[in-house]
């Protein structure tokens, strides 16, 4: 009896490790936020871009194409007198690539970077689809770093829309519109800015958002310009699902739309939207 009670341990002893460490390999990676970070504001303290970058710690910001990114990372630049890295999505072409998360852990470590999840590169599949396991790979890696997180988007899903159009197009060049695929981009991208926020929430609890035309300065009348310098607008803090609208929210008659003179058969896509998507029309007629 003895023997055989020593021969079913030893089984057991060998046994039981190799069924553990089976279903940790099948396991997926954990996406839930970063919980061991204790929230660095409250709904009332007044953030701004300054403040969000003079707490120290690395920024991450999530993006989509078109929308002003390069602006705002060229602008973190300036306030922290060091390389904020752009676009750090399109250094990968492959599916997860293992140098991929060493790279990241690197530029996060150097002081942050903006990055298109929903884009080319290495959180997507080889079939060029959102790569849901290559992001939980991301997250994991991430868990014992402490970063800030700011959803950087564009409200003016239509401007955004037709810039992505235009994109090989001289500027003074006007182009022709499908009225159709203008609305279909433009649900597309509102969407996906949509779940930006999502991918925020599995990174920190505690997030920040902003939009491209909350940094504008209606001030002087005519085409708004970019905020110069933009350190001390006010940014939105979220935390998990709550997270409020941005503050702005642009008119009809706020003077000559801006998009006239970038699209050759407006009034035909201003008639299209007034008639079937009047919620996209006051963009359409932004300044």
């Amino acid at each position: 009896m003895r023997a055989e009670t020593k021969a079913f341990a030893s089984y057991f002893a060998i046994v039981l490790p190799a069924i553990c460490l089976f279903f940790y390999q099948i396991t997926p990676a954990s996406t839930t936020p970063n919980e061991t970070t204790k929230p660095l504001f409250t709904n009332n303290d007044a953030i701004t871009l300054r403040t969000l970058v003079e707490t120290e710690r690395p920024l991450i910001i999530l993006k989509r194409a078109r929308a002003g990114s390069t602006w705002i990372a060229e602008q973190i630049s300036i306030l922290t007198n060091r390389t904020f890295t752009r676009e750090l999505q399109k250094g990968f072409r492959g599916d997860c690539e293992p140098s991929a998360i060493e790279y990241i852990l690197l530029k996060l470590h150097e002081g942050g970077f903006t990055i298109n999840p929903l884009n080319d590169g290495f959180l997507r599949n080889r079939k060029r689809l959102f790569s849901k396991s290559c992001w939980e790979r991301l997250v994991a890696s991430l868990r014992a770093e402490k970063f800030n997180v700011l959803v950087w988007t564009r409200q003016n899903a239509v401007g955004q829309s037709i810039s992505n159009f235009r994109m090989h197009t001289p500027k003074d060049v006007k182009i022709h519109v499908s009225d159709t695929a203008l609305v279909e981009h433009v649900r597309k991208e509102q969407k996906l800015n949509e779940q930006l926020g999502e991918l925020a929430q599995q990174l920190n609890s505690e997030y920040f958002a902003a939009t491209y035309e909350e940094f504008l300065d209606y001030s002087k009348g005519g085409h708004p310009k970019l905020l110069e310098p933009p350190f001390d607008s006010p940014i939105r803090r979220c935390w998990k699902s709550d997270c409020s609208s941005p503050r702005l929210a642009v008119g009809a008659d706020n003077g000559t739309p801006y998009l006239e003179g970038k699209v050759e058969n407006f009034q035909q896509v201003r008639d299209y939207l007034s008639n079937k998507h009047q919620d996209l029309l006051p963009w359409l007629l932004a300044p």
